[in-house]
């Protein structure tokens, strides 16, 4: 059947308007798919960005305390931006590892797990392993010293064939807490054998004193220890040897001069006149310490 003008007209323009409503949704299907494209595209590379912008750096794997050894570290992930400078990552964690691998590192403060450590935070130490807070009440010490102040100790010996002699047993070392009559000090193992032996020299040998000096400003130098040991405290520090200065404490034997000087000391007294003199030193010393501690509870209300 013949389709008349007007009906031919019709559906031609229905047919028109239908293509161009096909290629009208084509293309706005077509630039949908694009800026969907587009924005998945932002979100790639947002979350791209974002994993590089972090970056691992070191904590402490449980609460450290100033002056104790950091001896556990795991890693934690900081924003790139919010790292500190001077932050402790895998970049410069081999500082703080001796040939055993092991952590040679002191906490300066108080260091709380998830808090990046610095720099700033630590202590590099080879001996960081070996230092220990140690009480000493039979030192000598300035009136006027406070915590925190730098200090030499020294053994003064007097007889009556030479004049006074002064050695330096420890030199610069900080006064970690000071009473009236007692001092604590952070000091190594090598540091700790060789003040216990002059303490036990000062006992035996009459007219002798170890004492403390104290530094006028922190910014002096320290001087050298002249004291030596003994052969078996010498032996001793060199067994547990941790580093060069170590060495160098147990190496002052080869300086003879000091050893014979105390030494022909020595050799005048009976083994019985030095054991009477060390256990009087030791009394004495365990007196004071004790009164103190007694003050202490007292004062804590026990």
């Amino acid at each position: 059947m013949a389709m008349n003008p007007m009906q031919r007209k019709i559906r031609n323009s229905f047919l028109f308007g239908f293509l161009v409503a096909v290629i009208v949704a084509a293309i706005v299907v077509g630039l949908l798919f694009m800026k969907i494209k587009g924005l998945n595209d932002e979100i790639a590379a947002a979350r791209e960005k974002e994993k590089i912008a972090m970056t691992d750096v070191y904590t402490v794997s449980q609460a450290v305390k100033e002056n104790e050894s950091v001896r556990y570290v795991s890693t934690i992930k900081v924003a790139t931006e919010k790292v500190p400078e001077n932050a402790i990552t895998d970049a410069n964690l081999g500082e703080y590892l001796d040939e055993n691998d092991e952590y040679q590192m002191v906490a300066k403060v108080n260091i709380a797990p998830n808090v990046p450590l610095t720099t700033d935070m630590v202590e590099k130490s080879a001996e960081a392993s070996s230092y220990r807070l140690v009480e000493f009440s039979m030192i000598s010490l300035p009136s006027k010293l406070v915590t925190g102040d730098y200090i030499d100790i020294r053994l003064a010996i007097s007889d009556i064939r030479t004049e006074i002699a002064d050695y330096i047993v420890l030199s610069k070392i900080q006064v970690e807490e000071a009473t009236s009559n007692t001092i604590w000090l952070k000091v190594s193992e090598s540091q700790l054998q060789l003040l216990n032996n002059a303490i036990v020299e000062s006992y035996i040998i009459e007219g002798s004193k170890i004492y403390a000096t104290q530094y006028v400003n922190p910014a002096q130098a320290p001087l050298n220890a002249t004291y030596v040991p003994n052969e078996y405290i010498a032996g001793l520090i060199k067994a547990n040897a941790w580093t060069d200065a170590d060495n160098d404490i147990a190496n002052k034997r080869d300086d003879v001069s000091v050893r014979t000087y105390i030494g022909s000391i020595l050799e005048e007294l009976d083994n019985g006149e030095i054991t009477s003199k060390v256990q009087e030193g030791f009394t004495t010393e365990k007196t004071t310490i004790q009164a103190a501690r007694e003050a202490l509870l007292g004062d804590m209300g026990y």
